[in-house]
């Protein structure tokens, strides 16, 4: 039997995770960039979390300039327990990413790379955005705008992004891997291999 986890407590300032992945963080980190100075003029209290890829030092002074707090890194090998407490995920659709923001409970806006092996990740933001705990773009009709807007609307949407948190909870599978390794050792146990 799963269990959401608590909601996030109440605080003066907002986390975004920003999680481009291995291949298509250059796209969102350049989103990203252009949308500082929106992000600077709205004089929300933010905290930003940026896996930015090979373009971390470019990242990190943008924030900088922009005067915005933000851990800018590559890689976080701990990236789970940077972001548990996020209020919203800018990010890839690719499945390990989707189904740890559902363990977490982060609510996303989704932006599937395009050049993904099968085109898979655009059917994963669409099954989250219906399912209620993520917006979904496609990278062309994804740029500063569209953070700025997310962003804000923490504010002024607030019981709505609460709403896409506790369903990510709901559907989240801290259990999956036990799941599957006990449905391949069944499948194993039940065949010719005994």
């Amino acid at each position: 039997q799963r269990r959401a986890g608590p909601p996030r407590a109440a605080r003066s300032w907002k986390k975004i995770a920003v999680l481009g992945g291995s291949q298509g963080a250059r796209a969102l980190n350049e989103a990203m960039i252009a949308a500082l100075p929106r992000l600077a003029a709205m004089r929300m209290n933010l905290r930003i979390v940026h896996a930015a890829g090979p373009d971390a030092e470019e990242v990190r002074n943008a924030y900088a300039r922009w005067g915005i707090a933000a851990e800018t890194a590559a890689f976080f090998p701990d990236i789970a327990a940077r972001i548990r407490d996020a209020d919203l995920a800018i990010a890839r659709a690719g499945g390990s990413t989707l189904a740890e923001l559902l363990v977490l409970g982060i609510p996303a806006v989704l932006v599937p790379y395009p050049f993904a092996r099968d085109g898979h990740q655009a059917p994963n933001a669409a099954w989250a955005a219906r399912e209620g705990v993520a917006t979904a773009y496609e990278q062309r009709a994804f740029g500063p705008e569209e953070i700025a807007a997310a962003i804000r609307s923490l504010d002024t949407r607030a019981e709505a992004w609460s709403a896409r948190a506790r369903r990510a909870r709901e559907l989240g599978r801290p259990d999956a891997a036990l799941a599957v390794a006990c449905a391949a050792r069944g499948a194993y146990n039940g065949g010719e291999n005994r």
